[in-house]
Order: C-alpha cells, then sequence, then structure tokens
C-alpha cells in the first residue's frame, strides 16, 4: 500500500513539473506575442497601455499559476523523502530500496533546477523588454507625454521588486519545506 501512495505521489510531482513547463512556454510566448502586437498596432497609447499594464499583470498571473505548480511538486517531493524512510525501515536491508527524494533533501543545491531559473529569467527579460519597446513607442507617438520617463521608471522598477519578491518567495517556501522534511526523516528514524 505505501508503495502505491509512492508511485501514486511520484505521478503527481512529475505532472506538476510538467504542469510548470507548459505553464512557461505558453506563458512566454503569449508576452512575446503581445510585446510583438502593441508594435503592429497603429494608436501609439493603446500599444504603450498594452506593455505598461497588460504584459506586467500577465507576467504576475503567469508566476502565480506557476508558483503553485512548483508549490505542489516541493510538497510531494517532502512527502515522498518521509515516505521513502518508511519504505526502507520496513523493507530492512543495507542499501535503501527507494531514496531519489531523500537523496535531493542531502543536496539541497540541486533543487532549485537551472531551467526554473531561466524560465523566470525570460519572463523576467520580457518585461524589461515591454518597458523598452514603450518608451521607444512613447518617445515617438504624435502626442505629448511629460511623465513618460517617470512612468517607465516606475514600471521597471516595480518589474526589478517583483522578480526579488518572486525568488525570495520561491527560496523561502523551498527551505521551509526542505527544513520540514529534515524534521520529519529524524523523526521517522528515531525508533
Amino acid at each position: 500500500m505505501a508503495l502505491a501512495e509512492y508511485q501514486s505521489l511520484r505521478a503527481e510531482s512529475l505532472q506538476a513539473q510538467q504542469a510548470q513547463q507548459t505553464i512557461m512556454q505558453f506563458g512566454i510566448t503569449g508576452i512575446a506575442v503581445l510585446i510583438g502586437l502593441s508594435l503592429q498596432v497603429e494608436e501609439r497609447l493603446i500599444a504603450i497601455l498594452a506593455l505598461l499594464f497588460v504584459v506586467p499583470l500577465l507576467s504576475i498571473f503567469i508566476v502565480s499559476v506557476w508558483f503553485v505548480e512548483i508549490f505542489r511538486s516541493i510538497r510531494a517531493g517532502a512527502f515522498l523523502s518521509c515516505l521513502e524512510v518508511k519504505i526502507n525501515r520496513v523493507l530492512g536491508g543495507d542499501v535503501p530500496a527507494l531514496e531519489w527524494e531523500s537523496w535531493l533533501r542531502r543536496h539541497p543545491e540541486v533543487r532549485m533546477f537551472v531551467r526554473d531559473r531561466m524560465s523566470f529569467g525570460v519572463l523576467y527579460v520580457l518585461n524589461i523588454a515591454g518597458l523598452v519597446v514603450s518608451a521607444f513607442l512613447a518617445r515617438g507617438a504624435d502626442f505629448q507625454m511629460s511623465n513618460a520617463p517617470l512612468v517607465v521608471s516606475l514600471f521597471a522598477a516595480s518589474s526589478v521588486g517583483l522578480l526579488i519578491l518572486g525568488f525570495w518567495v520561491y527560496r523561502h517556501y523551498e527551505k521551509r519545506v526542505y527544513l520540514q522534511s529534515i524534521d520529519l526523516n529524524a523523526a521517522l528514524t528515531v525508533e
């Protein structure tokens, strides 16, 4: 029964990882298309507003959904780590039968995958590209926008703030789950 639960949670963790990739692929593509379409719009004000408001809001939505899937995968991994200890204790032997999640807990440097950082980075770069393109469009617009540098600067600062907040949330949650799994593993190994 424990082995069936292990397989089920392993499948859920893999589904969460696939969902993360799908969310980022569609999100990055959608934002790139939105930036491209903004360059095609004849009404510059609509294009600027789309780049300043819609692109960051869409990015926040994408990252929020992406975090849900990341946290689902981390939670499943933490529980699997504890389940591995139980299963290995029941099976006995010198060599553990299951140890992937336990191994990951002992090597925390491999928990945050490079692809996660790269996806987050690409999304961030697209937000900055939207800001740069909006500044370019505002500069060549037929209307006067005296506060354009201030508006673009405020959105750039908020974009940097969101990036820092996103990394902090991810690292804080991952560290908390990691520490909880260590506590659970320690409790399970004490007889």
